[in-house]
């Protein structure tokens, strides 16, 4: 294994293989702990647990923009990511964001609000 094990007696050199066999196993434990992140599990509102590693309510666009608010009056950032499918993600400029959470606010009825929803993802994932 190594290239001056021959110099050792038998005794030595099985310390020096054992040792480099655990730093090997460690190394490989180690690199299988950081690829595979652990799933997180909740409980709903209604007490189903739930498996997964995003809260289910960051997907929705509105709260994403009421995040991204929120990071503009505390820390002044002016352009957001906001994830508009699965994969892909739009920046937006806070000023943009105020005004759409403005007019979603406007709307009193939910199926109002979900049709503007829609058509928000719809306009954000032309972009």
């Amino acid at each position: 294994m190594f290239p001056n094990a021959n110099y050792l007696n038998s005794s030595q050199r099985k310390k020096v293989e054992d040792a480099a066999k655990a730093a090997l196993k460690k190394e490989r434990e180690a690199k299988k702990a950081a690829a595979a992140p652990k799933k997180e599990v909740s409980k709903t509102s209604k007490g189903k647990t739930r498996t997964g590693r995003a809260d289910p309510a960051d997907k929705n666009i509105i709260a994403q923009m009421r995040k991204a608010q929120d990071l503009h009056t505390e820390l002044g950032v002016k352009n957001h990511d906001i994830r508009v499918s699965p994969t892909r993600t739009v920046n937006v400029h806070s000023s943009v964001i105020n005004k759409v959470l403005s007019a979603h606010d406007k709307f009193t009825k939910p199926d109002d609000k979900r049709k503007f929803r829609v058509g928000l993802i719809r306009q954000l994932r032309k972009r």
